[in-house]
């Protein structure tokens, strides 16, 4: 087996701080959040909703805006309000959005290749967030998975230890690894566009498989959920059988919610879309094994991305009194606003065991001692859920005679701000 970590922890915010006031103003609706990874600009020093109004009435790019008024910043929006969520914020749509383009003609299908003589099988895991806090590869020792530790110790293995994202965020660093061009190229640098618009007829990863001949069949999170649409599909897999796709359940956990820290008493693991994923691609892989030619399977793994929730066995493998707090607790003095990732996964507030926190940002203030081991803990463990189930998925190899003869990559799409 081959393991590709890809991982960094960098989230580049575009500022500004002039803007021209214009006439008149749409309702503002308190209380409603866009996210703020998709916003085009970002201005500070914004007193009133009103003044952010006008700020995007006079920026002919701008559809719509979210204002915070506890950090006196607004966030100017290419698109409308469909996707706002509830927060401490006020927002408005102030013109209509462009109409959805059209869609590209299609393309005929690339030619099929003959699969090269003595190919082998590859098994694609992809997990979301991850960082390179691993025991074995990395020479961490707080963080416990054993299937990657062997994994990377397995003969013929390589561990890569200087390989960098694309960028810190799942669309575009996923539009950039899965079609094999910079962010540069596809022009992704949000979760607004994807490389199809560009490139209709690029050759994506899996569909260079597909092209030489592999039976490429994919799931959970592989490309960005809608980015490209439908999971690229047809293009970049093959039409044996559907793309997997499992839902998550609720959480059900014996401490106080909301919380983003949810380890779930439930011992029925179906109840998670990352196990229940697991169980469409095992069948994918003996599906695979009945056609005459190679495999080419990509498993996604949501986590260890936010909410945190995994089966309580692995949030038990941990204890908050044994995590360490990070090193550096606040950000260098002086650092440019553009730098700091203020924002965690578009929310504003944090929520742990039913007690909430505002994001360190603008104060660059700090959470307490308890909260941050707890959140870190979380990720922790559902760092060894991840493991747990990559876990699984080897050992389908190994059970059908086919581990070595497959090549098995994993990447993380890029880091986590612990």
């Amino acid at each position: 087996g081959k393991m590709n970590t890809l991982l960094c922890v960098v989230i580049v915010l575009l500022c500004t701080s002039h803007f021209t006031v214009a006439d008149t103003c749409s309702v503002v609706k308190p209380g409603l959040c866009l996210k703020v990874a998709q916003a085009i600009k970002t201005l500070q020093n914004v007193k009133t909703p009103e003044d952010c109004c006008n700020a995007c009435q006079s920026d002919t790019a701008c559809i719509s805006f979210t204002h915070r008024a506890s950090s006196e910043v607004c966030y100017l929006h290419p698109t409308n309000m469909d996707g706002a969520v509830k927060g401490s914020c006020s927002s408005a749509e102030v013109r209509p959005g462009p109409p959805p383009p059209s869609p590209p003609a299609p393309s005929p299908p690339p030619p099929i290749h003959p699969t090269p003589k003595g190919a082998h099988n590859v098994l694609f895991l992809i997990s979301d967030d991850l960082r390179p806090d691993l025991a074995g590869p990395y020479k961490q020792t707080f963080v416990k998975t054993p299937n990657l530790d062997a994994l990377a110790q397995s003969p013929g293995a390589m561990v890569f230890e200087r390989a960098y994202c694309q960028q810190a965020i799942c669309g575009p660093t996923r539009n950039s690894f899965m079609s094999g061009r910079r962010p540069q190229r596809t022009q992704c640098w949000n979760f607004i566009n994807n490389f199809r618009e560009v490139g209709p007829n690029w050759i994506s990863f899996p569909e260079y498989f597909k092209t030489y001949n592999y039976t490429t069949l994919g799931g959970g999170k592989t490309y960005h959920p809608g980015l490209p649409p439908n999971n690229d599909n047809p293009l970049s897999w093959s039409q044996d059988r559907p793309y997997v796709n499992s839902n998550d359940g609720k959480c059900t956990m014996n401490y106080p919610s909301p919380s983003l820290v949810c380890p779930d008493t439930d011992t029925n693991y179906t109840k998670f879309s990352d196990y229940g994923n697991l169980q469409g691609m095992i069948a994918d892989l003996e599906y695979a094994l009945t056609v005459d030619r190679p495999f080419f399977l990509n498993y996604g793994i949501h986590k260890p991305h936010l909410p945190w929730h995994i089966p309580e066995k692995f949030f038990d493998m941990y204890d908050t009194d044994d995590i360490a707090l990070p090193t550096h607790e606040e950000a260098p003095e002086g650092m440019p606003p553009i730098a700091f990732t203020y924002e965690c996964d578009g929310k504003t507030e944090l929520d742990c065991f039913g007690q909430s926190y505002h994001i360190p940002y603008p104060h660059n203030w700090t959470l307490p001692d308890n909260i941050t081991k707890t959140f870190r803990r979380g990720y922790y463990s559902a760092v060894s859920w991840a493991d747990f189930l990559m876990g699984q998925m080897i050992d389908e190899l190994k059970k059908h005679n086919v581990f070595d003869n497959t090549i098995i990559a994993v990447v993380g799409d890029h880091g986590w701000q612990l």
